[in-house]
């Protein structure tokens, strides 16, 4: 659960980017981009790179926000060039895993995680136009996955906590490891990161309310 401890790490590095970013000029942004994949340089064949190689995705996201919230939308040109950057990045992340034929030195050396700068931002287009025709057709379930939303970080902790019981009931033979077993644990996972996210909300209610009439 390297995720859990790591989270502390984005947000200390958001106090830094968000306002740097803010009204920034190009030569600015690409200074930050340059320094945030230079960063995670020292940390090559490193089990921390997994951690510093996504610094110039988080920066990517950032920078995109900035630029949603003064622009509605992107240009088709624009659109265009990040799918197609998009489609070279997954070629590359092919042909370096075919080439490298090692996963250890993938992870090493970050060649699973820098395509991703280039497949990010026309993945996040694609999605959003998926999201879109899913609106006009179905926008239940838009609103679904917007409420299971909110408790990603739930989520995540759960399905990673089953799943470590779950690889250890199979290496011991108590059960199989099929595929309507896995999707019940997904099944699962989402049921108690929901409760656990509402039990948590209704805490924080609760402790406002108890802190705000001891105070009065």
């Amino acid at each position: 659960m390297w995720y859990m401890n790591a989270v502390w790490v984005y947000y200390l590095a958001a106090l830094f980017l968000v306002p740097a970013c803010r009204d920034a000029s190009r030569i600015k942004k690409a200074f930050l981009f340059l320094f945030c994949f230079a960063f995670a340089v020292p940390f090559l064949m490193e089990t921390r790179l997994v951690l510093f190689a996504r610094l110039p995705i988080f920066l990517l996201g950032i920078l995109f926000a900035e630029y949603g919230s003064t622009h509605e939308g992107i240009s088709p040109r624009a659109a265009v060039a990040a799918v197609i950057a998009s489609m070279a990045g997954w070629v590359l992340l092919s042909k370096a895993n075919a080439l490298v034929g090692n996963a250890d030195l993938m992870w090493g050396t970050g060649l699973f995680w820098w395509p991703f700068i280039l497949i990010t931002p026309g993945l996040c287009l694609v999605f959003s136009l998926i999201c879109t025709l899913v609106e006009r057709f179905a926008p239940q379930v838009n609103r679904a996955l917007a409420k299971l939303g909110g408790c990603t970080l739930e989520l995540y902790a759960i399905h990673t906590l089953l799943l470590q019981f779950a690889n250890a009931a199979i290496a011991d033979g108590y059960i199989q490891g099929s595929n309507l077993f896995w999707a019940a644990l997904a099944l699962v996972s989402i049921v108690l990161a929901v409760l656990l996210a509402k039990a948590t909300a209704c805490l924080s209610v609760y402790l406002q309310r108890r802190n705000a009439c001891t105070t009065h």
